[in-house]
């Protein structure tokens, strides 16, 4: 509130134009702040310029359980048209929403993050949002719960840009009287531009579900991204087909460039990485569910694993990306390693800035585009530079395999 309104408020001394938090532990949220956006908000919505530094600590709802065993359900973070928020190694977790979002006029209520300003995102965490307040979730959930959260981790309505972050371990799951959960990891209605960065693990259930990992209405990019181990939950109640279980684009366009999209399952074990064709598109604000149109455009050299998408079309990487579980391999954030042997090592060329000899000069990044445009990415998610070994080809994805020999583990990492 000091930050917002420039005056000292609770014990904070008074902001000053943009200001900075800078975390020394843990924040711990046991009550709502305010209910000013889209549902209560553990946090006052950002209205104006705000950096916060968690320096590697977490925002995170603490579950108090009131007499009717029920939880304190609030999402953490909501920023305004007006806002502009930098989040920095920071942790987002354990957020979830409560029953005054409006489900039909917001089509997601995110658990962790709402978004309608500028949200900046930098080696940083979103997991464990969207569960049930009201008591442990069951396995399947129960889409008629009016207590669960449409949206798991993210929903943006505004401009973000996601860049070595990691989003994990949230659900979606469908309230009254939504009829799907729709994005467990991220919901995007915005423009938002997620840079070597994954998106694992998430969760989303209803009647026609969608996008396990990601939803998307608006515009969006993917740079040497991974979407993997995502899930849908289609429940009997209503029957109806269901969108990707990693991406699902139901309106708007996606661009992928040298991301990976693989291990995203439905129900049993079924693989359904990418989606962009469902008769069921969205709800207006009557309620009712109308229909839409998505698309996505490949660039520069993508692996989609079971070739949904149209990836063999358009002459796509396809099959097993021999990825190891999601792990702490290096770097601030949570990634999946590709094992010896993996279809998307060495797929990239890298550019390099000509100075009129023959010898390389700077380098400008992994190349996007077959003409030999570049991306500016010279380094992967954990911070090792891009490629391995020293004038190869980039990997696919948010990790690239070190390749020298006898020094596997050690990271080399950019500055040092």
């Amino acid at each position: 509130t000091a930050a917002n309104t420039d005056t000292s408020t609770g014990g904070c001394p008074a902001g000053r134009g943009e200001d900075t938090i800078k975390l020394t532990g843990d924040a711990t949220l046991t009550t709502p702040n305010n209910t000013d956006l889209q549902g209560a908000n553990g946090l006052p919505v950002v209205t104006s310029g705000l950096s916060i530094d968690g320096r590697g600590h977490a925002i995170k709802r603490i579950p108090i359980l009131d007499s009717d065993g029920g939880e304190n359900g609030f999402r953490l973070l909501a920023v305004a048209a007006s806002g502009n928020l930098l989040l920095n190694r920071v942790t987002l977790t354990n957020g979830t929403v409560s029953g005054d979002c409006d489900f039909v006029s917001n089509l997601f209520c995110a658990g962790g993050l709402y978004n309608e300003g500028t949200v900046t995102l930098l080696d940083s965490t979103v997991s464990g949002n969207g569960r049930l307040p009201a008591r442990p979730m069951p396995l399947p959930p129960d889409p008629r719960d009016p207590r669960s959260s449409r949206c798991g981790g993210i929903e943006n309505n505004g401009a973000m840009n996601i860049a070595n972050s990691t989003i994990y371990d949230n659900i979606a799951v469908a309230g009254q009287p939504a009829t799907t959960g729709r994005g467990g990891g991220i919901c995007n209605g915005g423009t938002l531009a997620l840079f070597n960065s994954t998106v694992s693990g998430n969760y989303a259930a209803g009647a026609i579900p969608d996008g396990g990992g990601i939803v998307n209405f608006g515009t969006m990019l993917l740079i040497h991204s991974v979407v993997s181990e995502n899930e849908l939950f289609p429940s009997s109640i209503g029957g109806g087909e269901t969108g990707g279980s990693g991406l699902s684009v139901i309106d708007g366009s996606v661009t992928l460039i040298n991301s990976l999209i693989a291990n995203n399952t439905v129900g049993e074990g079924v693989f359904f990485d990418c989606g962009t064709s469902i008769p069921l598109r969205g709800i207006n604000a009557s309620g009712s569910l109308t229909e839409g149109s998505g698309s996505i455009t490949f660039q520069g050299k993508n692996l989609i694993g079971d070739g949904s998408c149209d990836a063999t079309a358009n002459d796509q990487l396809t099959g097993d990306p021999l990825l190891e579980p999601l792990a702490d391999n290096g770097g601030p954030t949570l990634t999946h390693a590709l094992r010896q042997g993996s279809p998307a090592i060495d797929q990239i060329d890298f550019i390099y800035r000509q100075n009129g000899k023959s010898e390389r000069g700077k380098p400008l990044g992994c190349e996007e585009t077959t003409d030999g445009t570049a991306v500016g990415i010279i380094a992967d998610q954990r911070g090792v530079r891009r490629p391995q070994p020293v004038h190869g080809k980039c990997d696919i994805g948010a990790y690239e395999l070190r390749q020298k020999p006898g020094n596997q583990n050690q990271l080399e990492r950019i500055g040092e």
